[in-house]
């Protein structure tokens, strides 16, 4: 039986509005978010899901986090993954028409689910509290506080606190 995940939908739609702003900001220099103007930084566009194991683990030794995480492909396109049991992340590969998930902010979602991850801990499983502040302080320590500032007006504006 799976754990209730009742924020994980609303925090999605939110990743999803920052996606569209950073290809926007992409293509026109800046992008205006609720009457304000907003750059958030490039992100890291990966070649392999080969790549991504050193970024986690730089991502990792940067923030002192203890734990090391493996990355692996995934079969399907559709979905990553993070594998709490092995702390493993799994990518679909650009092969298999996982292209979309090769980006780091992708990785970096996956990555704040083993930074937040507590075995035993039910209440700090999926898209709650703890996983949005993980996610958040991952973009902010990997050079994206405006993309991390952005992605919380988006989880308020998802009615996430």
């Amino acid at each position: 039986m799976s754990t209730p995940d009742p924020d994980r939908d609303a925090v999605y739609a939110a990743e999803d509005r920052l996606v569209r702003w950073s290809a926007l900001t992409a293509e026109l220099g800046s992008v205006r978010v609720f009457g304000s103007a907003w750059t958030p930084e490039p992100e890291v566009v990966f070649g392999r899901v080969e790549d991504i194991g050193p970024y986690c683990a730089g991502v990792l030794d940067h923030i002192g986090h203890p734990h090391p995480v493996t990355v692996r492909a995934r079969r399907g396109a559709t979905s990553a993954h993070y594998e709490e049991a092995r702390a493993v992340i799994a990518i679909p590969s650009a092969r298999v028409g996982g292209q979309w998930a090769m980006r780091e902010f992708t990785v970096l979602h996956e990555l704040a689910h083993h930074v937040a991850s507590r075995p035993g801990a039910p209440e700090v499983a999926g898209h709650g509290p703890v996983f949005r502040a993980a996610l958040l302080d991952l973009l902010r320590q990997t050079g994206h506080p405006i993309a991390a500032t952005m992605l919380g007006i988006a989880y308020a504006d998802e009615g996430l606190g």
